[in-house]
């Protein structure tokens, strides 16, 4: 019985995960590698509107890797091994393979300088995120429920810390510069 209550726990789990991680929205897109020579002359409030403009995409198509993830463990029936966990682990293959080309998409990105560490984070964030989704795959392919109970109550807390850490960064820049941060990592909403 006490299985059964560990690995039931494991949608509340991924969801928490899932919600922690991507904070206010969701990353993606082909990588662009931005050189400082682009950012030669502009203002530092320029680039760092101009570094949010290309982070904006990644977080999209974060948003969207993790609503994948959500969806796939979404119809798992976690009391025994059956096809719902063949089927999510397939889905999860997906989300890990995107999650790992989007770590490297957001390293692409040259941040501004007041930024490289936090920035270092956001990709790290999304790393450890693949990591914990990759796990838990292994454990449904596996179809043993102790494995996915232990994958799926994972410390999520280093995940949480990396993102928070480079949202407080960008917060403090775009306060120090008088920038207005987009809705999507917390600013007002434009009116339509």
């Amino acid at each position: 019985m006490r299985l059964i209550v560990a690995v039931t726990g494991l949608l509340a789990a991924l969801v928490l995960v899932a919600l922690l991680t991507v904070g206010c929205g969701s990353s993606g897109g082909a990588a662009e590698k931005t050189t400082s020579s682009s950012a030669a002359g502009l203002s530092e409030s320029a680039q760092l509107i101009q570094y949010l403009g290309r982070i904006e995409p990644r977080e999209r198509q974060l948003d969207k890797l993790r609503k994948n993830v959500l969806a796939a463990v979404g119809h798992v029936r976690v009391q025994t091994p059956d096809a719902s966990w063949s089927q999510a682990a397939v889905r999860l293959q997906k989300a890990t393979a995107g999650l790992d080309k989007l770590s490297v998409a957001i390293l692409h990105v040259q941040p501004p300088r007041a930024l490289k560490r936090a920035h270092e984070d956001l990709a790290e964030s999304v790393a450890v995120l693949e990591s914990y989704v990759y796990d838990v795959k292994n454990a449904l392919d596996a179809r043993i429920p102790t494995l996915l109970a232990s994958a799926a109550t994972a410390d999520s807390t280093r995940m949480a810390v990396l993102r928070g850490t480079w949202e407080a960064a960008v917060a403090d820049d775009a306060r120090r510069l008088g920038v207005t941060l987009p809705s999507w990592l917390g600013g007002p909403a434009l009116s339509a």
